[in-house]
C-alpha cells in the first residue's frame, strides 16, 4: 500500500514538473518572438521545443503564448513553408485551436 502512494507521488511529481517546464518555455518563446518576425533558425528550435512538448498547460495565458508564437513565424518571410506546416501540425496535435493554416505563397494561382 505504501509503495502505491510513493509511485502515486513520484508521478505527480513529474507531473507538476513537466507542466512548468512546457509553460515556462512557452512563455520565453512568446517573450522572445513577440514584437519580431522569426528566422528560420529560431522557427527550428521553436519546432525542435515543441516536439519536445507532450501537452501544453490548460489556461487561456498559454493557449496565447501558442498563438503568439505560431503567428510570428506565419508572418515570417525568412522561414520556409515546410517549417511553417510541420508547426501548424504540432500545434494542431497539442489542440491549439484557432489557428490558420499557412498558404504556400510560392505557387501560382491560375
Amino acid at each position: 500500500m505504501g509503495v502505491i502512494f510513493l509511485v502515486f507521488f513520484i508521478i505527480l511529481g513529474w507531473c507538476i514538473f513537466q507542466q512548468i517546464k512546457f509553460a515556462t518555455g512557452l512563455k520565453s518563446w512568446a517573450g522572445i518572438l513577440k514584437r519580431k518576425d522569426a528566422s528560420q533558425s529560431e522557427s527550428e528550435e521553436v519546432l525542435t521545443f515543441l516536439m519536445k512538448t507532450k501537452w501544453v498547460p490548460n489556461h487561456p495565458k498559454y493557449w496565447g503564448y501558442c498563438k503568439t508564437i505560431y503567428h510570428s513565424i506565419l508572418v515570417s518571410k525568412d522561414v520556409h513553408f515546410e517549417t511553417k506546416m510541420d508547426i501548424f501540425h504540432r500545434l494542431d496535435k497539442l489542440k491549439c485551436y484557432g489557428i490558420v493554416r499557412p498558404i504556400d505563397k510560392s505557387k501560382k494561382f491560375t
